[in-house]
């Protein structure tokens, strides 16, 4: 069975642009013969370590590290998948977890974080797009594949993980104590906006999506929408047929979509395949939009078929060929680049939009209140992180409530007052849903203080088309 993916990664889903290969066996990987290599110098090397080092190690542990070498001098996308490491990667493409909700991908030694998943514990706790991820749960990941981060972040729901990143234009890293949750992501999102335009949000491209962003053009046709958003900001990528689909609604029959550079198999150019909507595009994108989505947005952009705006996506413009092993490893390995329509280059560079638009940050962020990851239910007399971070919360949304950590009376009452303001039950205590709905609260602050200038662009560019 194909398995089509553009790469971009999620702790939710990783997306890579994936094509069938035979399996092979363990036996492939170290019984080649090159007359220019002297396989007798890695015996040699087994041997030496076997002998003399430190402390006892087999010689399986020493060969699994040999398949990490010979990797580890190609491109970062491309890695050896140990058999526990390969079973959690084929998890992540097709199952439901709990974790924080951030899509990441490979970046040297490290890991960086593309973009959080809005309304997850990863965007909440203020991950941004351009960390570097550096420690998980206080241990140095230098060196570490995106398998092995994935399953170290990933956890049981309701339990912490700390994740430790580098931010630019910060010396120190910085620790973000998450509490994992299920992660539910919505893929397609549509509203009609005042001005009679209709927005959609994909957050990924996964299964069924281009049939999930054809209702919503037949949504906005049948109620008069002037022109469409399409919002690609922060996706990570997904399916290659997917995106293929959405690109259809936005081409004429036969335009081009995307041109794949094979280095040893036939190149390969995507054509669309049914007529477009008449309906005036704008998409959205930034530093957080993918593969998949830089496919989507050169694909419009390269045939004049709407205008791009936000910032320049994040540049993923590589295929990888997963192969399983008999062992129960597996690689990945890159096999060919893709480029926009007319052969612009999309890997490292990504699409530059043709107006470049900068939102304006909400002054207050999640950075600026306590984190609230102790668990368990507080009650008068309690005192802790959990009980202070709510007080800075509850105080922030206009309560008169004293913020010093200890659990009186008075936070009683406000927090009694609270719940029956959120139809909660009223119990006076800090559980688990009254602190959730007090993020809730918080959360819609925070991006209703966002001013969405990109968007706003975006409205501008399609009511000019229509006042024309």
């Amino acid at each position: 069975m194909k398995r089509q993916l553009t790469k971009g990664i999620l702790l939710t889903l990783v997306v890579a642009l994936m094509l069938p290969i035979p399996t092979y066996g363990q036996s492939f990987l170290v019984s080649a013969e090159d007359k220019d290599v002297n396989f007798s110098y890695l015996r040699g090397m087994m041997t030496l370590i076997q002998s003399y080092y430190v402390e006892e190690v087999k010689a399986e542990a020493l060969v699994e590290g040999a398949y990490k070498g010979m990797f580890d001098v190609l491109d970062r996308h491309s890695v050896y998948l140990p058999p526990l490491e390969y079973e959690e990667f084929n998890n992540s493409l097709d199952g439901d977890f709990s974790g924080i909700g951030v899509n990441i991908t490979k970046d040297g030694d490290y890991i960086a974080v593309i973009s959080p998943i809005e309304g997850t514990p990863a965007y909440d706790a203020g991950l941004k797009s351009g960390d570097i991820i550096v420690s998980v749960d206080g241990e140095n990941i230098k060196g570490w594949s995106m398998e092995k981060t994935i399953s170290r972040i990933r956890g049981e729901r309701g339990t912490l993980v700390v994740i430790g990143v580098q931010r630019p234009g910060i010396i120190d890293p910085i620790e973000f104590p998450i509490i994992r949750e299920d992660i539910d992501i919505r893929h397609v999102k549509y509203e009609m906006l005042d001005k009679g335009i209709g927005y959609m949000e994909i957050e990924s491209f996964a299964e069924g999506v281009g049939a999930e962003v054809g209702k919503g053009i037949q949504l906005f046709e049948e109620e008069g929408a002037v022109g469409m958003v399409l919002d690609l900001r922060g996706n990570p990528g997904g399916s290659l047929v997917e995106a293929l689909k959405v690109s259809d609604y936005f081409l004429e029959s036969g335009q081009p979509i995307v041109f794949i550079d094979y280095r040893v198999e036939e190149d390969v150019e995507h054509k669309a395949n049914s007529g477009k909507t008449g309906l005036p595009l704008v998409v959205l994108v930034d530093e957080g939009s993918a593969s998949a989505s830089e496919i989507v947005a050169g694909a419009v952009q390269d045939n004049d078929a709407g205008e791009i705006v936000g910032a320049t996506s994040y540049g993923k413009g590589t295929v990888q060929n997963l192969i399983p092993l008999t062992n129960g490893a597996g690689v990945k390995l890159t096999v060919a680049e893709y480029f926009s329509p007319l052969r612009h280059k999309i890997n490292t560079i990504g699409v530059k939009p043709d107006y470049m638009v900068e939102n304006k940050k909400a002054e207050m962020t999640y950075n600026d209140f306590a984190p609230m990851i102790e668990g368990g239910t507080f009650k008068v007399g309690d005192k802790g992180l959990d009980v202070y971070g709510a007080q800075q919360r509850l105080a922030f949304l206009g309560y008169s409530i004293s913020v010093d950590g200890l659990f009186g009376q008075g936070m009683q009452e406000v927090l009694s007052t609270f719940q029956a303001n959120e139809k909660l039950e009223q119990n006076g205590q800090l559980d688990l849903k009254t602190k959730q709905r007090i993020k809730e609260r918080i959360r819609d602050y925070i991006i209703i203080g966002e001013e969405d200038f990109q968007l706003m662009k975006a409205e501008d560019l399609i009511m000019e088309v229509v006042n024309q």
